[in-house]
């Protein structure tokens, strides 16, 4: 009886807290990119084409869930070499120095179903600081061709640019980093 007892409280103690689901990011059918005002006329717009990294998600619990991304500042591309080598130069990310931004989850709040606050440590140029992000949930199951597990998301917050040392121009290009993220992955 006690034996029976203690199984079965086993099974329902490993069913009520079930384990994340470890993701790596499908590069193709993602995207991390940015805009920031110029001089009060339009909003130029970036992407960073490479980056790496993984996530750890579990639908029943999103506070298991976990982030960590390496994007490389070479990535960078503003889609006209000078402007990319502008951005790259000492007075913007300062490629010479600072080769790579990174980004860890703190934690992850579910708002609803779809929904929540992503925060986490962002470190450009070797300054680190909280930042929050809106998530939403696009859609987590099989993939229809393989059958493995898949889940895409996408995500949105700004931050000012010069709480990270990156003053050159502003106001007239924009302190506020609008930020934008696509991420499809596949799981394990």
């Amino acid at each position: 009886m006690k034996l029976a007892l203690a199984l079965a409280l086993g099974l329902m103690t490993a069913t009520a807290h079930a384990e994340t689901t470890p993701y790596t990011f499908d590069t193709v059918h993602s995207k991390v990119m940015f805009k920031v005002k110029h001089l009060g006329f339009s909003y130029s717009y970036g992407e960073f084409t490479e980056f790496s990294g993984s996530f750890d998600f579990d639908q029943s619990d999103w506070s298991q869930s976990k982030v960590d991304i390496t994007i490389p500042v070479d990535s960078l591309e503003m889609g006209d070499a000078t402007w990319n080598d502008h951005m790259r130069a000492a007075n913007y990310f300062n490629l010479a120095e600072y080769t790579e931004i990174r980004f860890t989850s703190t934690k992850l709040e579910k708002s609803d179903d779809k929904h929540g606050k992503l925060h986490g440590d962002l470190t450009v140029l070797g300054v680190t600081k909280p930042v929050v992000l809106d998530v939403t949930l696009n859609q987590q199951g099989p993939h229809p061709f393989n059958k493995k597990p898949r889940a895409g998301f996408s995500a949105s917050g700004q931050f000012s640019r010069s709480e990270f040392g990156m003053k050159h121009m502003a106001p007239m290009v924009g302190d506020e980093v609008h930020v934008m993220i696509e991420i499809e992955a596949g799981g394990q």
